[in-house]
């Protein structure tokens, strides 16, 4: 009469709970549930590490002339448009209007397409809708507007690239309106207003 001898058995369990649940119920045979098991005797189990697949999606690059370049996150990739068509301002040099206007260098124009990417991707971290996108147009003494002008809100932002200062003023049809200004390297973008499709 031969004794009986554990069969040792490998399991692939999901994850690493389902190695430990497996200690305290499987157990080799004639084994007591009541009993403290001899773990020399207990099936074993080996974990396999799930593989995830992921997708993930790459800044886009956007060469907006020979010197400047945007990286817009791919979640926004929508302002390729709104910086295409802004880059006529890029031609506007010194006394482009013929009464001494002041040109539109490549650093103003860069800070306010910055200033556009960050505000986007930031909307785009707390609200999952639409957004509205912008228009960039030339604002006065060699600064840049960025504007949302929609049917329910207006929103002015103006980028002064020289004085590292922003202004912004927003109001709507029911009369509502809300303005101030804060600076470029230094601001919080919860305190402008928000151009989110309701």
């Amino acid at each position: 009469m031969t004794a009986d001898v554990p069969v040792e058995k490998v399991y692939t369990l999901k994850n690493r709970d389902e190695q430990y649940s497996i200690k305290s119920t499987v157990f080799s045979p004639k084994q007591s549930l009541w009993n403290e098991p001899d773990w020399q005797t207990i099936k074993k189990a080996t974990w396999i590490k799930p593989q995830l697949e992921t997708h993930t999606h790459q800044d886009i690059t956007l060469a907006v002339n020979s010197t400047i370049s945007l990286k817009i996150p791919f979640a926004n990739k929508e302002l390729e448009s709104v910086f295409l068509e802004g880059k006529y301002i890029l031609e506007l040099k010194d006394d482009w209007d013929d009464e001494g206007a002041i040109g539109y260098t490549e650093q103003s124009w860069k800070s306010a397409a910055d200033f556009i990417v960050n505000y986007n991707k930031w909307l785009r971290g707390i609200f999952s809708g639409s957004l509205h996108l912008p228009k960039m147009h030339h604002g006065p003494k060699g600064t840049i507007d960025v504007v949302w002008n929609e049917d329910n809100f207006r929103l002015f932002v103006n980028i002064d690239y020289y004085n590292n200062k922003g202004t912004f003023y927003s109001d709507t049809p029911k009369k509502q309106y809300s303005e101030g200004e804060f600076l470029l390297d230094d601001f919080k973008f919860q305190m402008l207003p928000l151009p989110f499709k309701y």
